[in-house]
């Protein structure tokens, strides 16, 4: 990625706490900021952005630099949807497939895969690969659902899982 200057250049600049997730600034940017202040601000992607020398970097790049000393090698999910939850432990890297699977429009509990059905209080399991989207059954927990999810999403063969769970469960052809 572009703009991945070493850790060293930023530690001079800014002062990461790790259990908040949030910088501060360590030094003055500009005559507006204050030492001290919290750095960046909340971009209407949702992300937050550090703007430093005139290159802005999001937050939870950086926040993978601090914590493992090098640049993520692709993307950065957020494991629990909330873009600017910059906390390490909420961080993983991702495809860009990955990350997009845990996208709110694919789960509506708080576990990716799984979809609460109001009008029958279960829960369903699906996926989405390449823009199509697989129906993974019915399950009595968000818990059930998830797992089915998971054991699709992090199979080797994404589309041999498919079909051997949908076998397994019992559901035709998609």
């Amino acid at each position: 990625m572009k703009n991945e200057l070493p850790l060293e250049h930023f530690t001079a600049w800014l002062r990461y706490d790790p259990v908040e997730g949030r910088f501060y600034w360590a030094a003055r940017p500009a005559n507006c900021t204050k030492i001290g202040d919290r750095a960046g601000c909340l971009h209407n992607s949702g992300y937050r952005r550090i703007k430093l020398k005139f290159v802005s970097y999001k937050e939870h790049r950086l926040v993978w630099l601090f914590e493992t000393g090098s640049w993520p090698s692709d993307q950065i999910d957020h494991i629990n949807g909330i873009k600017d939850e910059n906390r390490f432990i909420n961080l993983r890297e991702a495809t860009n497939r990955e990350n997009h699977q845990n996208e709110p429009v694919h789960r509506s509990g708080n576990l990716p895969g799984a979809t609460f059905r109001d009008d029958f209080q279960d829960w369903r399991a699906r996926i989405s690969v390449d823009g199509r989207t697989f129906y993974l059954g019915l399950h009595d927990t968000e818990e059930q659902a998830h797992a089915v999810y998971m054991e699709v999403a992090t199979a080797k063969c994404i589309e041999t899982a498919i079909n051997e769970v949908r076998e397994r469960l019992g559901i035709g052809a998609n």
